[in-house]
């Protein structure tokens, strides 16, 4: 049992070591390259696509770009630990690098059209919490357009409160409030 225990905590320790893909969601600690937004979002032309990931795989942000997570190597999910002011929509300066890297991809894919969904923790109420994702993804919506010249109607926003834990088993984990990114339909 104590051993069950150190194998379960070893993935929450490294947190903060790198990126971690889960699924098709793959998680940044550190602003990503937009090689490898390209190659988590859009799939990697260049090989390797079709990897499938059961397991948390822990990559140097630095090193060279992993495949892409999803089974058809298209369609990926970022997740990023955008910070905003408390019970405020204002992205704090510190995690504009992360929105700027998106907004990077953005300018140099000129046909990519993305979702942007908020999501917090289940601290507060169910309405309360969808209307403070749907207000913080609006706003990074808005940098973008404002910052880095994108068109709207390449972005949609979308607010997701408290459905969608990173971290299911601790719904008042930091890692749950983040911002999403993925291919739009």
């Amino acid at each position: 049992m104590k051993r069950m225990k150190v194998l379960l905590a070893v993935p929450w320790l490294c947190w903060g070591m790198g990126t971690a893909v889960a699924g098709d969601i793959k998680s940044y600690s550190a602003p990503p390259s937009v090689e490898e937004l390209k190659n988590v979002l859009i799939g990697n032309s260049a090989g390797g696509a079709g990897k499938k990931f059961r397991k948390l795989k822990f990559n140097d942000a630095k090193a060279a770009p992993s495949a892409p997570s999803s089974g058809s190597g298209v369609g990926g999910t970022v997740a990023m630990p955008i910070q905003f002011g408390f019970n405020s929509a204002e992205i704090d300066p510190e995690s504009r690098a992360f929105v700027d890297a998106i907004g990077k991809l953005l300018q140099h894919e000129q046909a990519l059209r993305l979702e942007i969904e908020g999501h917090t923790d289940a601290a507060g109420t169910e309405t309360y919490n969808h209307d403070l994702s749907a207000r913080r993804a609006s706003a990074v919506k808005k940098y973008l357009i404002d910052s880095h010249g994108i068109a709207p109607e390449r972005l949609r926003s979308t607010g997701k409160g408290k459905m969608e834990p990173l971290v299911p088993g601790d719904p008042l984990n930091a890692r749950n409030r983040r911002v999403q990114f993925r291919v739009a339909g």
